[in-house]
């Protein structure tokens, strides 16, 4: 019994690296790195990575919410401006436009996919069947879906949401 048990946790173990496989395929254009990789037109690289740049270049970044900000609109308050402690606006001042518009969509991806995973498993403690092939080709096409990657993981992390809520409300069961 504690044999089967194991060789069942080795297959998830696969399933759940095949499936980082194909997302990885899938993302492969973004970490390939050459520069003519085409984008999803609704990306919005026409505005939040310009006020971006216009942020950083001002110098401003962390500075208070009155400053003035010239560049655009005659001039507009820091606080108009995308918030300090965005990890958008860090990468880009790290390692510029295209590079962290490139890791913020494989990080939100992989987000989605890995979130929808353990909400599953959740879900799945609750109900006592476990079908690991279908929970984890339900990640991936979640992890596939084509997120708006400024949004962060507002949406892809929607599952890790219902996970903590589930927390609330399922009754699990714990196996010794």
């Amino acid at each position: 019994m504690i044999k089967a048990h194991f060789l069942l946790d080795k297959l998830e173990k696969h399933l759940v690296e095949i499936g980082l496989m194909v997302l990885i395929i899938y993302l492969a254009p973004y970490w390939s790195g050459y520069s003519e990789a085409t984008f999803l037109i609704h990306d919005s690289l026409n505005c939040n990575i310009v006020f971006n740049e216009i942020l950083i270049n001002s110098g401003k970044i962390l500075g208070k919410s009155t400053d003035s900000i010239d560049g655009f609109m005659g001039g507009v308050d820091r606080g108009v401006m995308r918030s300090k402690f965005s990890l958008l606006l860090w990468l880009q001042y790290i390692l510029g436009g295209e590079w962290s518009y490139r890791i913020l969509v494989v990080l939100v991806h992989l987000t989605a996919y890995f979130s929808m995973n353990i909400w599953l498993k959740r879900c799945v403690e609750y109900l006592g069947e476990d079908n690991r092939m279908i929970r984890i080709f339900i990640s991936l096409l979640f992890g596939l879906l084509p997120f708006w990657p400024h949004a962060g993981i507002a949406i892809a992390g929607m599952p890790l949401l219902f996970y903590s809520f589930s927390s609330f409300c399922f009754k699990t069961v714990r196996k010794r």
